[in-house]
This record gives structure tokens, C-alpha cells and sequence, in this order.
């Protein structure tokens, strides 16, 4: 094989990637505003297990970069009670985290939460497939109780 064509072998090889990445291997943009639920499904309190936490947050997602931030915004524990969160009484958290692109399957998310709860500091990560630019699901893992369970993030449009 010549030099030639092992050079034009290799541009064009080079190329043919280069597309692949920024068309199929392409994730939706996920910038914008989002709510997330969570579902408590194993804790360390048993209380705890079967309640839902909702959030309102900001994603902004440069390259495989994560970053933003959330508020609890409503609460439904195990017993029935139902809680809305206003203005000073939600709690705030950091989002970071990074994108890991698959070639065959979904696209993960992999988010990482600070959040300043009331009484203490906590972390949470979730891992999320993504459905579609508007949907990601997948599962949490929090410090708070040893909590784990399912979460679903939906594109705020309202």
C-alpha cells in the first residue's frame, strides 16, 4: 500500500467519524428548564420509603459538561401529606455532572446534586437514560436516609 493511499484512507476514515460523532452519536440539546420527580423505593427510614420529592431546576449542558441547579418544590410522603414549598422554604441545590454518549443504546446522563436541605446538607446522584429531548428516567441514589429509587425528569414547558 502506498503512502497515498493509506493517507486517503485515513482522511476520509477521519471524516467519516468526525460525522458519526456530531450527527448519530449526538445528544439532544437538554439546556432549559426542567421539573424532576423522585421515588423513594429502599431507605435506611422507613418513613420515607414510597415518597415522592418533586424539583424545579436549570440545566445547562456544554460538550459532556453538566451544570445548574434545583429547588423542592413539592413533597408527597409515604402517609398521604402533601407539601408545597414557596420562597424560602425550599431547598436549594448544585447540580453537576457529565454526559456519557453511547453508540448503541440511550445516552446517560450522570448528575450529581448538592442540595442544602432543611437541618443538614446532602448529596444525590441520579443516572438517567435519555428518552428524548423532552424525557429523562432512570434511578437516585441519595446520603439523606440511604434513600435509592426511580426519577423522571420532564421538559418544563409551562
Amino acid at each position: 500500500m502506498s503512502f497515498i493511499e493509506s493517507f486517503l484512507g485515513r482522511t476520509i476514515w477521519t471524516i467519516a467519524s468526525v460525522f458519526f460523532q456530531k450527527t448519530a452519536y449526538k445528544v439532544p440539546s437538554l439546556n432549559g428548564s426542567w421539573v424532576y420527580e423522585q421515588t423513594t423505593t429502599h431507605s435506611a427510614y422507613n418513613p420515607y420509603i414510597g415518597m415522592r420529592l418533586r424539583y424545579l431546576s436549570l440545566l445547562t449542558i456544554d460538550e459532556n459538561k453538566v451544570s445548574g441547579t434545583a429547588e423542592k418544590i413539592w413533597e408527597l410522603s409515604s402517609n398521604g401529606e402533601e407539601r408545597e414549598y414557596v420562597g424560602k422554604n425550599r431547598s436549594t441545590a448544585t447540580i453537576s455532572g457529565h454526559v456519557k454518549r453511547k453508540i448503541f443504546g440511550r445516552h446517560e446522563i450522570i448528575i450529581h446534586l448538592n442540595e442544602d436541605g432543611h437541618g443538614r446538607k446532602y448529596s444525590t446522584q441520579h443516572i438517567l437514560a435519555v428518552s428524548n429531548k423532552d424525557l429523562l428516567m432512570g434511578r437516585f441514589s441519595s446520603t439523606a436516609a440511604n434513600q435509592i429509587g426511580t426519577c423522571t425528569w420532564n421538559r418544563r414547558t409551562t
